[in-house]
């Protein structure tokens, strides 16, 4: 008895330093497991929100802004195009980046779930999307004389000035397109000035190098924003479950995942507001239309990385497990048992103060030999969890299932270009318009989901069968994108006319201006315009000897319809549909393993969407759209990011691969209820059984 009861008192004075702000020194029943507070500091004030509801809200803030700062990309892709000459390939490996840090710990980091301190492994998650976001701006800082110096000295300082169409300058040349020069003089002075102004000493120009090195730090954010994701999906479920009952798991999960898909509405409405800033800060008589326009891109990703780092911190005041749950009380007795262990290796320590050098050896190599044993059960039950869940065949059907959408998804980061190419949006409305069409479509389909599957007290079999007549709607929902378009504008290209003939244009001087005649044109050059002003923020040209009436102004004619809105709605349906289901999905992948292997399931189907699905997919639809481009941008020599897409072209093939996408998960999640009608394996007492 006495052997009992020193542990017992060591218990007391090893919860001093909680008791003590906590007044109640003489409470066993107290669990440092479910107090609130950061190491050392705990206090009575915090416990009041060491509740569901509120881990819910402040997780799910958390989302938001994890969400934001990865779907910023998305909204600046022109824009990272502009200012680094990045190809949609490059932008694509940025966007598929997370992806690499992500599928690096998500297996290992998922598995550990059942024992892992889960609010704090969350909160230095958000804490590394926050960090990401801030090295993501960090190559501006870095480069920003080079890349702005040339900008800053374009801007006119006066509206309404006239220029001739002399040799040109770098101000004529990048800022209002190549005018008609009928001296012949074609000394590129773009390219002269940039090498005097820079001082590489290595092979390769000037752009590839800052280029280069841009794309290496921000695809190392990503990587970063990547080992961040790893807990977030996984151990937010599991906490919910293991801290309320079954049947509010996919509610409490719903919200918290709504915030998450809520993500990308902020980030695009933040996309939308920074696009229309000048990426110097400075005034500017250039108006966002303009094809030189650059937006301040950095200043969107600094800010809201610091913001995401701010709401991150809170999650780490959360318990490991919520002191109202049911199953706390076997909990404090699984922890006091803990405590003890520790306290008797320390009195067995206190024994031994005094035993010889051989006893001491004896006893660090039986520490060794037992953190070695440790790690391989490790090893072993990762293995055989592994080996479980690749067995069970709903959730392997599930899980491509779950690919595929994700595959189809991943094109949402492109939409907002493809809005502005197909649809003849500036970059800020595309983001206002996908800003929208997220709120409505993506947050209402994942709460609603939430709310059905709680409201429906949805089992297993219920979800999957709901899953497939979903995904039936979404297939057909996303054919309409073949069908939904504006006409592409028509470019004139042509040198060997008597207009232009003794203009000595340029091969490479791309800048589209519409003529008064309605035409677009490759060039001022090309149309034969000799003098160029600027007026309420848009550049004209007179002289244009191509042009009927002689008139044109800066970038393409107007080409856009009222047909974007059927796109829209259309979208916003797909999306619909691919969000919905994310929490019947969910629902499906933790009543179809063990208990055990929750957490590692939840984590196998994130490991599996981002290989088969955002990594894939930000690859696939980058190379497509590399692969539809019909005017590419070179600059000295180097070819940089895209001028001119083939819109029909476009459309085609991107709808294409996201209704394929679409039609396979719906065939998989058709296989997988075929298959579980006919075993019987997810009934309620199959279930019970495996649990």
């Amino acid at each position: 008895m006495a052997f009992h009861q020193k542990p017992k008192t060591q218990i007391h004075a090893s919860k001093l330093h909680v008791t003590r702000a906590m007044g109640n020194a003489d409470d066993l029943d107290l669990d440092l497991d479910t107090v609130c507070g950061v190491g050392q500091w705990k206090t009575r004030s915090l416990q009041p929100l060491a509740t569901i509801n509120c881990f819910t809200a402040v997780n799910g803030v958390t989302y938001l802004m994890t969400s934001c700062v990865a779907a910023f990309l998305g909204s600046q892709l022109t824009t990272f195009e502009k200012q680094f000459g990045f190809s949609s390939r490059q932008t694509g490996l940025i966007m598929a980046a997370s992806n690499i840090g992500y599928m690096a710990c998500v297996l290992f980091v998922s598995h550990m779930g059942n024992s892992a301190h889960i609010p704090r492994a969350l909160s230095i998650g958000g804490c590394c999307f926050g960090v990401s976001g801030i090295i993501a701006a960090v190559p501006y800082f870095l480069f920003s004389e080079q890349l702005n110096n040339e900008l800053r000295d374009r801007v006119p300082a006066q509206t309404g000035s006239m220029q001739e169409g002399a040799p040109g300058t770098v101000t004529d040349r990048a800022m209002q397109g190549e005018l008609c020069r009928v001296s012949g003089q074609l000394a590129d002075i773009q390219c002269e000035s940039l090498e005097g102004a820079t001082s590489w000493s290595t092979s390769g120009s000037p752009q590839e190098h800052i280029a280069f090195i841009s794309l290496a730090i921000i695809v190392t954010g990503m990587v970063i924003q990547g080992f961040g994701k790893g807990p977030r999906l996984s151990f937010a479920v599991t906490y919910v479950d293991n801290n309320t009952e079954k049947i509010n798991t996919g509610f409490y999960s719903g919200i918290m995942i709504t915030c998450s898909v809520m993500g990308p509405v902020l980030a695009f409405l933040a996309g939308g507001i920074f696009s229309q800033i000048y990426v110097t800060l400075e005034a500017t008589d250039l108006d966002p239309k303009h094809p030189r326009w650059v937006g301040a891109w950095w200043l969107g990703y600094l800010t809201l990385g610091l913001i995401t780092v701010a709401m991150s911190l809170p999650l780490q005041l959360f318990p490991r497990r919520l002191p109202s749950h049911r199953n706390n009380k076997t909990a404090i007795t699984s922890k006091l048992g803990e405590v003890a262990l520790p306290l008797l290796d320390s009195a067995s320590s206190r024994q031994n103060k005094h035993a010889t050098t051989e006893q001491l050896s004896s006893i660090k190599f039986n520490k060794v030999v037992t953190r070695l044993q440790a790690l391989i059960t490790f090893i072993k039950e990762f293995i055989a969890c592994q080996i479980r869940l690749w067995k069970n065949p709903i959730f392997v059907l599930m899980n491509l299932c779950s690919a595929c959408i994700i595959f189809a998804v991943s094109a949402n980061g492109y939409t907002a270009k493809y809005l502005e190419q197909v649809f003849d949006m500036p970059a800020h409305v595309a983001n206002y318009t996908m800003a929208a069409r997220s709120f409505v479509a993506t947050g209402l389909g994942t709460f609603l989901g939430g709310y059905l599957t709680r409201r429906m007290s949805m089992s297993a079999l219920t979800a999957l069968r709901f899953n497939v007549l979903v995904l039936l709607a979404g297939c057909l929902t996303s054919c309409a994108g073949f069908f939904i378009y504006c006409s592409q504008p028509k470019i004139r290209m042509d040198t060997s006319t008597s207009c232009n003939a003794k203009c000595h244009c340029s091969e490479n001087s791309f800048f589209p201006v519409c003529g008064q005649d309605g035409l677009t044109y490759y060039s001022p050059c090309q149309a034969g315009c000799t003098r160029v002003y600027n007026k309420e923020h848009i550049y004209w040209y007179s002289g244009c000897s191509c042009i009927e009436g002689g008139t044109a102004y800066a970038g393409t004619c107007a080409y856009g319809c009222s047909s974007i809105y059927g796109y829209i709605l259309f979208s916003a349906l797909t999306a619909f549909c691919q969000t919905i289901t994310i929490m019947p999905k969910i629902i499906v992948f933790i009543r179809c393993v063990n208990d055990k292997d929750k957490t590692a399931s939840m984590g196998l189907q994130s490991f599996t969407n981002s290989l088969l699905g955002y990594l894939s997919g930000g690859l696939a639809f980058g190379s497509l759209i590399d692969g539809v481009c019909s005017v590419w941008g070179v600059t000295c020599g180097v070819r940089g990011h895209c001028l001119q897409y083939d819109n029909d072209l476009f459309r085609f093939r991107l709808h294409s691969y996201v209704t394929v996408s679409m039609a396979l998960a719906f065939i998989t999640a058709l296989a997988g209820y075929v298959y579980a009608r006919r075993t019987d394996c997810l009934s309620e007492d199959v279930m019970e059984k495996q649990s």
